[in-house]
């Protein structure tokens, strides 16, 4: 573990020596120190070859603050004992690890040990329990508490890999009796069955309830936000005799949100109450009823306002995500007095020299008589007191001025910027990370084709200016609000086709069309050496929308082979590759090593296996980047030679059938024949009598009308393999399932009822991809069997989305995207014109919306927190894909399936 050189002393337990030293934000530093030799592992720096499978794993807590304190009075101990172990690389992981940015289940691991057997566990242990007396941590979720800082788990050092059905590498260790099961990160820590407990001296295994009870006055009632930090909770209290009255109960959980100050989330509560003592008298603020600490977490209590924040009230009034230019005025006029009002508000607090630093549209509570109350106060500074000297971190990503975390003097300006941006979001219906607001013209030119109000337009872009200096007084944003204001209110009348007709150049859409494919290669694009990584899925109870861990995979949805039938896509129609074409080769070799090197035991899955592996490597000799050989062309068969006893579209032989129909040009017919025969006698031998498949069932009861997990997916495969190959038995029973699914009466709401349509509407714009794939359904059935009713149903459906429609949901698995690509579909099959002019409209979005790197290469923001990925579903991929049908709607087919 240690370089050898005779003048380093060994550690003695006899006194305690901290070497002095400035680590900085690098943790490196204090290995070099000892010169120990380490490697990267993800976030961490190992030190020493870890060789067990599994045991009992030492967590050290820490907060920010004394993390190079812990680390210089520990690792000499940790040499003394012979243990490998990890440390944070550095502070911003530190930061990461210790804020939920990497999954819940991460939280405070500052240092890992990995001993060699149950009693160097305890030992070590009771060792680290009595140097850190001084130190402070927050709790770690998955493990048991030893004492101080030093938690434990029982889990995997050196696991033993195995691969999901999507491919994905997951950790395995033995249970009690030798069989193997997957590492079990249970929250909160649960006892392994048939493992003993080498820590009994310490402490007992306790599992503590979360309380229901405070002070025998506040009792929780339902969790109306969950977060790494504390959740926020609805909950009544005694109010007198007899007497309860509604509250909010906003937990800090011990040691969170800790800062190099020391200051942790109970600072941040008090500071709260004490400006609603402050403000109160001037600032309509929630009243606050108690602050106290109970079992080492801090509850701040206060007035529960009945009623919604400034975003949903917004979502409600404009349900049917409507650009903000075809709003009815009425609806356009009570917005913006919301906005007016908000302004004021903010006014009002800098007259009173506090800055607010989260000015968001989810920090305005709207109440039944439509009062509004500015909440969640805890970023706030006073410019009279200088209070504090180092100011409360972070902000809301897209809302926080560039230089909230540079200055250590916040100014009124950093209010303006994040006006600005809750102006700009309620107005577009689009968050601001979706805009770049590097050249202010630009930005209010992008800002003005969706709220065609060029003068509040141009008020917002400049509040946006990341120079603070530019950005106007809060008395220029009012006036220009209420100006505009007048002129909605001599407006008596909506057209809702303004501008709806215009069409972006299509020498426009080429050009971004082609800086994003550029963009693909370019930061902040998440690559490493130059092979393109997804965000890391996780279990949901682990996730935060903020994880920042990211993996290769090999799928087409989410991973390389949907970015690599991208790129083969782009290159066949005309488009340079150039840019991306050594990641286009690694990541072939990523899936010859990944994939090809381990069939058949890898997932068949369409989505994420060796099907939409194929589709890729097909596209490629298409495109003539792969060679059209007898080796490809083995390779493509034995991904498609996967057996699977699914049904579905996404994991199973439908998905399975659709890629031999895709790769068909590539296959020995003898091979294809007998496949399709084999997946075609199996959906007969399946079908029920009344039409439909069956497939694990919804909350209802209801047999799943999805298109990746449903029957409406095994229609559409049936219809295209029936347009190639007449079979009268095939579409015997294709007729039969499409009957079902059309009778299917209560699910048709979905397409003609405006209400019920409304209602499955999220903020990722759709519920499910029911809706859509019987639209795409229907579309197929027109094309193939030419009856005009499924023309009509297709077209009812389609115009129950609003012609300009708006969403933050970009993506081409359920939002803006994929709304585009049907709308290219049904030109194409029925040859309508609006369907064109609805597809134009999202184009323009996409060009208005495009953010230029220095280069001139582009990309899409498509989430608040992480930087942007390829993927073809969820990332850059799938819009690009979207452009290039939209320019070439005849060469190129929808998505990966015709």
């Amino acid at each position: 573990m240690r370089k050898n050189n005779s003048n380093i002393t060994p550690y003695s337990s006899s006194a305690l020596i901290v070497p002095p030293l400035e680590m900085g934000s690098d943790y490196k530093v204090i290995l070099e120190y000892y010169q120990l030799d380490y490697k990267m592992v993800d976030y961490y720096l190992q030190v020493g070859e870890i060789t067990r499978v599994q045991g009992w794993i030492l967590h050290l807590s820490a907060v920010i603050s004394q993390v190079s304190d812990l680390l210089k009075i520990v690792i000499p101990v940790l040499i003394e004992a012979h243990v490998p172990f990890k440390i944070a690389a550095g502070k911003t992981d530190c930061t990461y690890l210790l804020s939920g940015y990497l999954g819940v289940a991460q939280i405070g691991k500052i240092i890992s040990i990995y001993p060699e057997d149950d009693a160097s566990s305890l030992s070590l242990a009771q060792r680290l329990i009595q140097i850190t007396q001084t130190f402070k941590g927050p709790a770690i979720p998955t493990d048991i508490k030893l004492g101080n800082i030093v938690y434990t788990r029982y889990g995997s050092f050196n696991p033993i890999m195995r691969k999901n059905i999507a491919g994905i590498e997951e950790k395995y260790i033995y249970d009690a009796k030798g069989a193997l099961i997957k590492d079990p990160y249970n929250i909160p820590f649960s006892m392994p069955e048939g493992i003993s407990w080498p820590f009994s001296v310490l402490t007992n295994v306790l599992i503590t309830k979360q309380k229901k009870v405070f002070k025998n006055i506040y009792k929780l009632l339902s969790t109306l936000k969950t977060d790494v930090r504390g959740n926020v909770y609805k909950g009544i209290y005694v109010k007198g005799l007899f007497r309860t009255a509604p509250c909010v109960i906003k937990q800090g959980i011990q040691n969170m949100s800790s800062e190099d100050t020391g200051r942790d989330i109970h600072d941040r509560l008090s500071w709260q109450q004490e400006l609603y003592h402050k403000l109160a008298d001037t600032i309509p603020l929630p009243r606050i009823i108690d602050l106290f600490k109970e079992d080492g977490d801090s509850y701040l209590v206060m007035e529960y306002i009945k009623g919604n924040s400034l975003y949903d009230i917004v979502k409600e009034i404009n349900i049917d995500s409507n650009c903000w230019f075809q709003l009815p005025p009425d609806k356009a006029l009570r917005i913006l007095n919301y906005l007016i009002n908000i302004t004021s508000i903010i006014e009002k607090l800098h007259n009173r020299g506090f800055v607010h630093r989260d000015i968001v549209p989810v920090n305005f509570m709207i109440d039944k008589k439509d009062q509004i109350f500015l909440i969640d106060m805890e970023l706030t500074y006073s410019i009279k007191e200088h209070k504090f000297d180092a100011p409360f971190q972070l902000g809301t990503g897209g809302f926080m001025s560039p230089e909230q975390q540079l200055v250590m003097t916040p100014t009124i300006k950093e209010d303006i910027y994040g006006l600005g941006a809750t102006i700009l979001e309620i107005t577009t219906g689009l968050s601001p990370v979706k805009f770049n607001n590097y050249f202010t013209k630009d930005l209010s030119n992008n800002i003005f084709f969706f709220t065609r109000a060029r003068e509040l337009s141009q008020v917002i872009a400049d509040c946006l200016n990341p120079d603070p200096t530019c950005r106007p007084v809060i008395s220029l944003v009012y006036s220009a609000l209420t100006d505009y204001q007048r002129t909605l209110q001599s407006t008596n009348h909506i057209d809702k086709n303004k501008d709806y007709n215009t069409k972006p150049s299509i020498q426009q859409i080429r050009e971004i069309t082609a800086a994003a494919i550029e963009g693909l290669n370019t930061s902040p694009m998440v690559m490493l050496n130059d092979v393109w990584y997804s965000r890391e899925s996780k279990l949901a109870s682990f996730n935060t929308s903020q994880n920042k861990e990211y993996i290769r995979y090999i799928g087409f949805s989410e991973g390389l082979s949907g970015v690599l039938y991208l790129l083969a896509r782009a290159s066949r129609i005309g488009f340079s590759i150039d840019s991306c074409m050594k990641g286009y080769k690694k990541g072939w070799t990523f899936i010859e090593e990944k994939c090809m090197l381990l069939l058949p035991d890898i997932s068949p899955s369409l989505y994420s296996g060796a099907a939409g592996v194929a589709i890729a490597l097909s596209e490629g000799i298409e495109a003539g980047l792969l060679d059209n050989n007898e080796l490809n062309k083995t390779k493509l068969q034995q991904c498609l030679e996967v057996s699977d006893s699914r049904l579905d579209l996404i994991n199973g032989i439908t998905g399975q059938g659709i890629a031999l129909l895709k790769c068909s040009a590539y296959l020995p017919e003898g091979f294809i024949q007998t496949s399709l025969n084999k997946i075609i006698t199996i959906l007969l031998q399946n079908q029920q009598k009344d039409g439909s498949w069956i497939f694990p069932v919804t909350s209802k009861g209801e047999k799943l009308l999805s298109f990746t997990y449903g029957n409406t997916g095994i229609i559409w495969f049936l219809l295209q393999y029936n347009s190639l190959y007449k079979d009268e038995q095939v579409l015997t029973i294709t007729h039969k399932a499409i009957e079902w699914v059309l009778n299917r009466a209560h699910h048709l709401k979905i397409f003609f009822d405006k209400q019920y349509f409304n209602n499955n509407v999220s903020d990722d714009f759709e519920v499910g991809d029911e809706r859509r794939g019987i639209i795409l359904m229907l579309i197929k059935a027109y094309e193939v069997l030419h009856e005009e009713n499924y023309k009509q149903l297709a077209e009812r459906a389609l115009l129950q989305y609003t012609s300009c429609i708006v969403s933050n949901n970009f993506t081409q698995k359920d939002g803006l995207a994929s709304i585009g690509e049907l709308y290219i579909e049904a030109m194409r099959v029925f040859n309508n014109e609006e369907w064109q002019k609805r597809a134009n409209w999202i184009a323009e979005v996409f060009l208005h919306t495009l953010i230029r790197n220095s280069n001139g290469s582009g990309y899409w923001n498509l989430e608040q927190y992480n930087d942007p990925t390829a993927d073809f579903m969820i990332g850059n991929s799938g819009i690009i894909h979207f452009l290039l049908r939209y320019l070439e709607p005849a060469l190129l087919g929808y998505r990966l399936l015709n």
